[in-house]
């Protein structure tokens, strides 16, 4: 009974150590906005309350790797033309349009 409660235990805190890193090991280094994932947040602070090292551990290595916060928002087009591109980019919150684009670009 107690080597099957050491193993528990180890394997708790391995897995509550790093979740974004386990969960979400595609978001590992790659850019990422500024909001935090409260998924991971929460799993790494339960990790923090029950268990104080990995939890801390936890969060150092998801801050560190990048993967607290949630990745940085990409526009998927399916049609490229002008006014495609135009009508992703409103409803999507951004207040640009294609000319502005083209402008800015030509201009340098």
């Amino acid at each position: 009974m107690k080597k099957i409660a050491i193993i528990i235990t180890i394997f708790l805190s391995l897995f509550i150590s790093a979740c974004g890193t386990i969960l979400k090991p595609n978001q590992i280094n790659k850019p990422h906005s500024s909001q935090l994932d409260i998924a991971i947040v929460a799993l790494d602070a339960f990790g923090l309350i029950f268990f104080i090292i990995p939890g801390a551990v936890a969060f150092v290595v998801d801050y560190s790797n990048g993967t607290l916060y949630l990745p940085r928002h990409t526009l998927r087009l399916s049609n490229t033309s002008d006014e495609g591109v135009q009508q992703a980019l409103s409803q999507n919150g951004y207040d640009v349009s294609v000319s502005d684009i083209k402008k800015a670009k030509n201009s340098k």
